[in-house]
């Protein structure tokens, strides 16, 4: 991906940020201390180890119950070094689950390579997880026995990409993938000739909205000039025709194009790799039919009917939204965090990125927004580095009880002060009634 990670400048920056804690509670602590968190570390250690070894078993439910104890533990730390340390072996085992493993093992597998790129962060090791297990996930998106695993194949495949990827071609091979999976096409029935197996509307919406987010990925003259035709035809008929599910999603990927498109306004289509006929032709074609799409999305937003129309309420929220980016309208959003930090995404296309990585870390969002380096990156976020702490019940007394020892010195300090302040008016009278007489 364009973010590139210096590993050992963030390993050194760990290492320094361990320092700095290490000499401040060398101070305080005792000797237990240190043992208690030892004894933390080391069984979190054997846990993790465990987990592993379990993934040889040859039950299905052994290595399924080992996935989600991994998938749970990278969602809710951020393990850099565990992964760093065992992604051959990780992806090895993982690999072999999407090849043979049942439909519920398959996913959970998906969802391990996935978590494995986002922790580690751009890099070696992510690049190496692309390139060992795209194939697998491409195979398993395509051909899985049901959508669950599918769609877990998908996102996992998204973001090894957007993470592991080094150009913007690479990442275009995989939204190639994605972009005909979101179509309607294949057969009911496996099979190699028809390239995949016909994809349920949770399946299409999924791969449209993996898509959209690759496309946050690439240079916006790049999607301008290559992608934004995409939204003259396909797009808008699934708009027209398509399930709700995947209505949004077109609607999403089509507020993304038009966001690119008007941050380039002062130098419009000046990406000089496309200056062909074909490119040329593909945005004219897109500007046809720009007032169509906006009306269509516009109606949308407001009544919400049409095929398959579900939760009303939700979809016109969604397609208000995505009229709002349409018209040109600032997107600023505040996300609040721990430790009293607050994120704000100030446009469509980190909307975008935050909703994708929020389905995916689910619960261990904030953990990773705190201290996963890749997350700040991507949304060029500084986490408040000082901890909030916590006090404990006999320390709320001590420092917060109208009794306690802190506010009674408060007390007795403004008591002084007051009686400082009054002495001082009093002599100020006195001198002022002497020079008057």
């Amino acid at each position: 991906m364009g973010r590139k990670a210096d590993k050992n400048h963030r390993r050194a920056m760990r290492t320094d940020d361990t320092d700095d804690d290490t000499v401040s509670t060398v101070s305080t602590a005792t000797s237990s201390d240190f043992g208690h968190h030892e004894v933390e570390e080391r069984d979190e250690n054997t846990v993790l180890d465990g987990f592993v070894d379990a993934l040889y078993e040859k039950r299905a439910k052994v290595r399924e119950a080992a996935l989600k104890g991994l998938i749970n533990a990278l969602k809710t730390s951020v393990l850099i070094d565990f992964v760093d340390d065992k992604h051959e072996t990780l992806l090895h085992l993982c690999i072999g689950s999407l090849k043979k493993g049942v439909s519920s093992e398959a996913a959970f597998a998906s969802q391990l390579i996935g978590l494995m790129a986002v922790t580690t962060g751009a890099g070696d090791v992510a690049q190496h997880i692309l390139s060992e297990a795209s194939a697998y996930l491409i195979k398993a998106a395509k051909f899985g026995s049901d959508s669950k695993a599918r769609i877990a194949a998908l996102e996992a495949l998204a973001l090894t990409c957007f993470v592991g990827s080094t150009n913007y071609e690479a990442t275009e091979e995989i939204m190639d993938v994605l972009w005909q999976m979101s179509k309607r096409k294949g057969s009911s029935h496996p099979d190699q000739a028809l390239g995949m197996t016909r994809a349920m509307p949770e399946v299409r919406a999924a791969a449209l909205s993996a898509w959209t987010f690759l496309m946050t990925e690439i240079p916006t003259t790049r999607i301008v000039s290559q992608h934004m035709a995409q939204c003259s035809s396909a797009l808008l008929s699934i708009l027209e025709n398509d399930e709700q599910n995947v209505r949004i999603a077109a609607g999403e990927a089509i507020a993304v194009v038009f966001e690119a498109r008007s941050t380039i306004r002062s130098q419009y289509y000046a990406d000089p790799s496309s200056t062909d006929a074909s490119s040329a032709l593909c945005r004219k074609n897109f500007e046809n039919r720009e007032t169509e799409l906006v009306d269509l999305i516009k109606g949308l937003a407001l009544e919400a009917g049409g095929k398959g129309q579900g939760n009303k309420k939700s979809q016109r929220s969604s397609f208000k939204e995505i009229h709002s980016v349409l018209k040109g309208e600032d997107v600023e959003t505040s996300l609040k965090l721990q430790q009293g930090d607050s994120l704000i995404l100030n446009s469509w296309i980190q909307v975008i990125q935050m909703k994708f990585l929020t389905g995916i870390l689910a619960e261990g969002l904030q953990k990773h927004l705190q201290e996963n380096t890749l997350l700040h990156e991507i949304f060029s976020f500084v986490p408040q580095q000082g901890k909030r702490k916590t006090l404990t019940s006999t320390e709320k007394r001590m420092y917060m009880s109208p009794n306690s020892v802190l506010n009674k010195a408060r007390t007795q300090n403004m008591n002084r002060r007051r009686s400082q302040v009054h002495a001082w008016q009093i002599g100020q009278f006195g001198a002022e009634d002497v020079g008057s007489d």
